[in-house]
């Protein structure tokens, strides 16, 4: 969709620039008198490939650029400066150009006198879902600044743990890489030339034992070698394509909860991301089964995400949230935590407890996983290596010396 660059007039003449998206300058004329906005003049963007790319795949905001939005304008509103104003100076800070057109967009909803949920509501191809009640409720309350510091912290230690993890698997990516590579060039150049090589040598002779062995095996293997890459390539699109069919991500998120270690990593960031979306929502004023509904949908994993409905159509139906967790058994401590704030009234500081827990032993799991699956993989990767020598040497070998009888 074509972006256009704009100037335009409110009724009291005030003037106004900015980027829109608009399939038409007759939509862009209707979505800026939407806005009491009278078009001046404006010109369609001619925009790379790389902007282009942004616009249609990358329109959500990166962590960073929450982390940093969010903890600008909650610390400058305490400070006293205007909405207004910090979103301008918050524009100035980003990097990205779809970030600073975002900005643009949200200037001139609060200029129009609209709210700034309002004005993040206009924007929410870029923010994520799970604030846009919270901020609602903070801008209600007269708590706009603590909650948007709340949200950007929360955010900050969600991307910590995310990075750990990224960070500790480009190590076995690789080796995972250079296997499939090693197993692919071995398949179909490799063993051919060997198979080749000892009919030339054996011809009109009998096999050696081994060499008989091997040669079977060959045979076996040249008729799938070609399918391989083919194999590979399969796995790698089921993969990407995994979330867009319910049946295939049921499968792998059922298949990752089974994974030793791995399945921690996996319990307890969702945990992370369903308990900071619960903790903002509370913190804001949410009802306690509102703030369910927003945090539910912040969990991937959708066996997890089947549990925690279960808890929230319990809890509606009249249980108490301890015994609905409990029933659910997603994590003893969780269960633990939920019960004792439940029956104290602090619920929000148990919440807060399990979620340093939760953050503090994610990291030990990853640390633990990557430390147990690193030697694993070498010792896998020695295994191919080796079993290619045997059967490269062995035949070759076996064969000479049994030339030598004929």
């Amino acid at each position: 969709m074509p972006v256009y660059k704009y100037s335009a007039v409110d009724k009291d003449g005030k003037m106004y620039k900015g980027y829109m998206e608009a399939a038409s300058l007759e939509e862009l004329e209707i979505k800026l008198k939407d806005n009491h906005l009278l078009l001046v003049e404006f010109t369609e963007t001619k925009e790379k490939k790389d902007e282009k790319f942004s616009l249609t795949l990358s329109k959500k905001a990166k962590p960073d650029e929450l982390i940093q939005i969010f903890y600008a304008i909650g610390n400058m509103l305490e400070s006293g400066v205007g909405l207004t104003g910090a979103l301008e100076y918050v524009k100035k800070s980003l990097d990205r150009d779809y970030a600073k057109k975002v900005m643009d967009n949200m200037i001139m909803v609060l200029r129009q006198g609209g709210s700034f949920t309002a004005a993040i509501k206009a924007n929410k191809d870029f923010f994520p879902d799970y604030v846009i009640e919270p901020i609602d409720i903070g801008e209600t309350t007269g708590k706009l600044p603590q909650t948007l510091i709340m949200i950007a912290d929360q955010i900050e230690k969600n991307k910590k743990i995310k990075e750990k993890i990224k960070k500790a698997s480009i190590y076995p990516g690789f080796i995972i890489f250079s296997l499939i590579v090693l197993i692919t060039v071995v398949l179909n150049f490799v063993f051919p030339r060997i198979v080749k090589s000892i009919k030339e040598v054996l011809a009109g002779h009998q096999y050696p034992p081994i060499t008989k062995v091997i040669m079977f095996i060959a045979g076996k293997i040249e008729i799938i070698a070609p399918f391989v890459p083919l194999f590979f390539g399969i796995l790698i699109l089921v993969f990407l394509i995994k979330n867009k069919i319910p049946f295939l991500k049921n499968f792998f998120d059922s298949i990752q909860l089974k994974i030793p270690y791995y399945k921690d990593i996996v319990l307890y960031k969702e945990l992370i991301n369903f308990l900071q979306v619960l903790l903002i929502g509370i913190q804001a004023g949410i009802s306690l089964l509102k703030s369910f509904s927003i945090a539910e949908h912040s969990v991937n994993n959708s066996i997890l995400r089947d549990k925690i409905t279960r808890i929230k159509t319990s809890f509606s139906l009249g249980e108490s949230l301890g015994e609905s967790f409990k029933n659910a058994s997603l994590h003893p401590y969780l269960e633990a935590m939920v019960i004792t704030g439940e029956s104290t009234g602090t619920l929000d500081k148990a919440i807060e407890n399990a979620l340093y827990y939760f953050n503090s032993r994610a990291e030990e799991r990853v640390d633990k996983f990557f430390a147990w699956l690193e030697p694993i993989i070498i010792v896998f990767l020695g295994g191919v290596v080796l079993t290619v020598l045997l059967c490269s040497l062995l035949p070759m070998w076996e064969s000479m010396s049994y030339i030598g009888k004929f």
